[in-house]
């Protein structure tokens, strides 16, 4: 408002002005119009600062490094107390089909980590990291945008504009936080409802195979824990046989037993013309088929028949049978030459397998130690095989290997306490792997290498060199009929990062217990690097 000059002078009439007048005349109407020239300059300049929108009064001078800090702790403190707002803002955001989609993702991970770890893994803690991770991930720019702002603010009405931007970030945070962990109970508590379902289901089939066969359970040898077992897998990690029963089946107590004494080499038999060789090969291949549903990871009958009789092949099948001649398993398996700085000649363990008939843990410690005999007695340095990377499958190829009777989960797992090892680079990443097509089957991207020892207890703390790894696979698929190394895509694939590797610098790739990777591999490779894009399935 602006300002009179008569109450100016009206309020200066009651003020003693006599030391003011040198001349001893009243000076009171001109001191008067002095200060209300002095106010009226000062109102006209504020008022232009007003309009101008950078009055003096409202610029920030906090600069500095300690201002800085003062910045970042009022965008912050600020707000925080616009998270609220900022929850509705975003929820306005998203709509209906972005915080669908959130639910539908957390829930995809709360059922993908319940039933793809074990019952004994942590899994409230592993979704916490992952879904955690995820959503702070998608905040952080914002949060970054946030304390931009506020460090760049020339006045107060920036610095509030930075704090509501940090507002609306904490707002989706925690918005996402709470659909997200919605969705994960919804996910987990649906899968553990199926495995419960499935449980059930194994323990009501046991109990009338066991009504039924009480003559062939009786035949069973005992459980037992294993104490001399085989070193090549270190088998004696396995405190009690019983803990490998509890991830086969159900129904163990109703299984057939292998006899070592009736287990034959086929080509044996090939090379002596034997007449059971045909006989034996027509009831095993079958099986095999029933183990191995992916019919890419296996070939053709005919194929291992030229195979046996090939003369300069080391490639043996050994057939696993009980006292009657049934087939209950098998070995397939050759020596590979790789001439390589460490690894001179290596056991490639193909095809590792019980029928659900046999699969019992005193089947599983015989089929071992007839790996182990024969393995030793070709003087290689170890043994390598293939195994299903549960971190590797689409949730679908998961339900389809499990329709051989063993889920991959329980391959793994195994595999694992028998003391399989893997091999890493410095990133804790698998070795590159893959198996070629074989015949007219397509590659098999899902498999990984797993090591076991033959000259050695153990390869704790050990390495291979990277090359060595190299030529050790590459020897095995050049095995392949029709696999040409220099243009077969998978293994052209596989050997360009393994020489990216060399050419980096890690020239060896360390030994991990196969046990000790499940949960890192799964939580990094399915839900951080997304190697794998899970698929529903349809409930039975």
């Amino acid at each position: 408002m602006p300002i009179s000059q008569d109450a100016i002078v009206e309020a200066d009439k009651d003020v003693d002005h006599s030391h003011l007048n040198m001349n001893g005349a009243d000076s009171g109407s001109a001191l008067a119009s002095g200060i209300w020239k002095e106010l009226q300059t000062k109102q006209n300049k504020s008022a232009s600062a007003t309009a101008n929108g950078s009055a003096e009064s409202d610029a920030i001078e906090m600069n500095g490094t300690f201002g800085k800090a003062e910045r970042i702790a009022i965008v912050a403190g600020k707000g925080l107390l616009e998270t609220p707002q900022g929850m509705v803002d975003i929820v306005e955001k998203q709509g209906v089909m972005g915080l669908a989609t959130t639910a539908v993702e957390s829930t995809a991970v709360g059922y993908g980590l319940q039933t793809m770890l074990t019952k004994a893994a942590p899994v409230a803690k592993i979704a916490t990291l992952a879904l955690g991770a995820s959503f702070i991930a998608k905040t952080i720019p914002e949060f970054h945008s946030a304390f931009d702002q506020g460090l760049k603010a020339k006045n107060w009405n920036e610095l509030d504009k930075a704090s509501a931007t940090f507002g609306e970030a904490t707002g989706s945070l925690a918005v996402d936080t709470i659909i997200g962990f919605a969705g994960y109970k919804a996910g987990s508590g649906y899968a553990n409802h199926r495995q419960l379902k499935h449980e059930s289901a194994s323990l009501n089939e046991a109990s009338a195979k066991t009504a039924e066969s009480t003559e062939t359970a009786a035949t069973i040898e005992p459980i037992k824990p294993i104490t001399e077992a085989s070193n090549v897998a270190g088998v004696n990690e396995i405190a009690q046989a019983t803990e490998i029963a509890k991830v086969t089946d159900a129904d163990a107590i109703v299984k057939k037993v292998v006899s070592p004494e009736h287990t034959v080499s086929m080509r044996e038999l090939a090379e002596n013309n034997d007449p059971k060789f045909e006989q034996i090969l027509n009831e095993y291949y079958p099986k095999l088929e029933k183990a191995f549903p992916d019919a890419s990871e296996i070939e053709s009958a005919q194929t291992y028949r030229d195979y046996l009789h090939d003369p300069d092949f080391a490639w043996d099948m050994n057939v696993l049978r009980d006292k009657s001649g049934n087939v209950l398993g098998g070995i397939q398996s050759q020596v590979v030459e790789v001439g390589g700085s460490q690894i001179k000649k290596a056991v490639w363990a193909e095809h590792i397998w019980l029928d659900p008939e046999a699969r019992t843990f005193s089947n599983f410690q015989t089929l071992l130690k007839i790996g182990e005999k024969r393995a030793a007695a070709t003087e290689s340095d170890i043994v390598f095989m293939e195994f299903n990377d549960r971190a590797k499958m689409t949730w679908q190829q998961q339900l389809d290997d499990a329709e051989a009777g063993l889920s991959p989960e329980a391959r793994e797992r195994i595999w694992g306490r028998v003391g399989l090892y893997v091999l890493g680079d410095k990133s804790k990443h698998l070795a590159p792997y893959a198996q070629p097509a074989m015949g007219d089957g397509a590659p098999v991207e899902y498999l990984s290498i797993g090591v076991a020892p033959l000259k050695s207890k153990t390869l704790d703390g050990q390495t291979m060199p990277t090359e060595d790894y190299l030529k050790l696979i590459q020897a095995a698929h050049a095995t392949i009929p029709d696999v040409n190394l220099a243009t077969d895509p998978t293994v052209v694939n596989y050997t360009s990062a393994l020489n990216q590797l060399i050419a980096n610098g890690e020239t060896t790739l360390a030994y991990a217990r196969l046990k000790d990777t499940h949960v890192a591999r799964l939580v990094h490779e399915r839900f951080i690097s997304g190697i794998s894009q899970p698929k529903q399935a349809s409930e039975d």
